[in-house]
């Protein structure tokens, strides 16, 4: 309750007219929201296919000996799905070279 004190020493409370509209800005606030994290939680997880062409996220390093930048390398590489270990990982080869990229989680994974 918003409250403010008097000179004379009285406590006068704000108008319960005034508290209602603040409560139904705070309904629409919070319906809003909800809707929103709705959308979101409704989604549901990436499946990939055997054999599906999908971008890898590349993680490199610069190195100052070898005149590598990493900031201009190439941020995703281009690979193949060999299998599905789990719902969230999967097992990658590179389409160029056709060398196994590991297990990569699917975080790291665009569709192509």
């Amino acid at each position: 309750m918003h409250a403010v004190e008097n000179a004379d020493g009285t406590i006068a409370f704000d108008e319960r007219r005034l508290l209602a509209e603040h409560g139904d800005n705070m309904r629409e606030v919070f319906k809003t929201v909800q809707e929103r994290l709705a959308t979101f939680y409704g989604e549901s997880a990436l499946s990939l296919q055997v054999g599906q062409t999908v971008w890898k996220k590349n993680y490199t390093l610069s190195d100052k000996a070898d005149y590598y930048a990493a900031k201009l390398a190439p941020k995703f590489i281009k690979c193949t799905v060999v299998r599905k270990i789990s719902t969230n990982v999967y097992e990658l080869v590179n389409i160029e070279t056709r060398r196994s990229l590991g297990n990569v989680h699917i975080k790291d994974i665009k569709i192509y």
